[in-house]
């Protein structure tokens, strides 16, 4: 984040508020990633989610930041 000069309430903004520029879809490696983004300060904020099934059951959310 600090590389793109975006900071967290940005990318929680973005994961509140933001719309969807990429839908929910199962990729091949069987987890489901969306990309959402929101406008926040003049600087347009991209985050792509991917919520992945681990081994013992639980879930990972991966977060990567886009500008």
């Amino acid at each position: 984040m600090a590389q793109r000069k975006i900071n967290l309430r940005q990318v929680l903004e973005c994961l509140r508020i933001g719309k969807i520029s990429e839908p929910a879809h199962l990729t091949t490696q069987g987890d489901w990633k969306a990309t959402l983004e929101h406008l926040y300060a003049g600087d347009l904020v991209k985050v792509a989610v991917a919520i992945e099934p681990q081994e013992d059951g639980d879930w990972a959310i991966i977060i990567t930041v886009m500008d």
